[in-house]
């Protein structure tokens, strides 16, 4: 078998060391991207598309008539469910109207659900230019408005009007 040798001419590993170490290397290194790929917290962008409230358990991006929607409950659920440092934003479809000045109100029925892992809540992108006012109102007389629990450290809401509440 060949050696491989150092400056000196000193044996350092024979050709076939070689290929084990090579073998043993390529191994871990798949393992460290499928160890990363399971194990790193992904984090996502939500879309709030309706003032609506109703929940079917999902979060789609394209409003559809009220068939695939993305309430800010659903959002808030879905962040929720997912690890890492998630972001809601809104994009209210044209086909809810605005009170007439350009700002959207969102009512929620009941509770929205606390917020568990870390999340950036910001309405920024729908800033009612005319008035200069947030261009999402959260409104209602039901629970606390935004819950923040255990875990959410490092979460904020940015651009949001939030009043009546208790």
């Amino acid at each position: 078998s060949k050696m491989f040798l150092n400056t000196r001419m000193e044996p350092i590993l024979s050709q076939k060391h070689s290929w084990t170490l090579w073998a043993i290397g390529i191994s871990f290194g798949w393992l460290s991207i499928l160890f990363l790929g399971v194990f790193s917290a992904q984090a996502a962008v939500y879309t709030v598309n309706t003032t609506g409230d109703a929940t079917d358990g999902a979060c789609e991006e394209i409003y559809l008539s009220g068939v695939s929607d993305c309430t800010l409950r659903e959002a808030i659920e879905a962040a929720n469910g997912n690890a890492g440092v998630d972001t809601i934003r809104f994009l209210i479809d044209p086909a809810f109207a605005d009170d007439g000045s350009g700002q959207w109100e969102i009512s929620p029925e009941s509770p929205l659900p606390t917020v568990g892992d870390p999340l950036v809540i910001s309405a920024a992108e729908v800033w009612d230019v005319d008035d200069d006012r947030p261009g999402i109102h959260m409104t209602g007389d039901s629970g606390d408005g935004f819950v923040f629990g255990a875990g959410s450290t490092g979460s904020f809401l940015q651009g949001l009007e939030v009043s009546g509440f208790a």
